[in-house]
């Protein structure tokens, strides 16, 4: 099971819409409904911010589906940064790129 389908799954359990998910969690109408629909997880970015907006989330659920959905206490819950760099290295990887090669296109325009 992915990131997106536990994701889906919150909803579901929830009895949310998908647009109001995204609504509160700050995303352009559509992205989640299509990500859940083309069975493509989301970027990393979003990730952290669900788990802000939503802190009864259990991180580690989410990123890895290990434990429960939610936690059962709101205390804070620490994942070891390692683990975060191995779920999500390639991913930040793909974005530390992608804003490189922005930074160069947009110096290339001014230079």
């Amino acid at each position: 099971m992915s990131i997106i389908n536990r994701i889906e799954d919150f909803i579901n359990r929830n009895k949310l819409s998908i647009r109001a998910f995204e609504k509160k969690v700050g995303m352009s109408n559509g992205v989640l409904h299509n990500a859940i629909k083309n069975n493509k997880d989301i970027r990393a970015s979003w990730v952290s911010i669900i788990i802000d907006v939503y802190p009864e989330i259990n991180a580690e659920w989410l990123l890895t589906g290990k434990g429960e959905m939610t936690k059962t206490d709101l205390q804070p819950q620490k994942i070891e940064d390692s683990k975060i760099y191995d779920l999500f290295s390639n991913e930040l990887k793909r974005e530390i790129n992608d804003l490189k090669r922005r930074i160069q296109r947009l110096e290339d325009r001014v230079g």
